[in-house]
């Protein structure tokens, strides 16, 4: 009975820590993928025509 409430307190004890371990992975991979994404939305918007590409005929 003792063992099991000491990895009963144990494993209390690193169950938080887990969680935070995987709440850094999780950032750290939607930083990642986020930034992916802005790189290559940007570069789009680099290709695409705006307003000033086109010229306008003088009357």
């Amino acid at each position: 009975k003792e063992r099991r409430s000491n990895y009963q307190r144990n494993s209390s004890h690193l169950y938080p820590m887990s969680q935070q371990g995987c709440a850094i992975e999780c950032a750290q991979n939607f930083v990642s993928a986020l930034a992916a994404f802005t790189e290559k939305l940007l570069l789009e918007l680099d290709e695409s025509i705006t307003i000033d590409d086109i010229q306008v005929p003088s009357k």
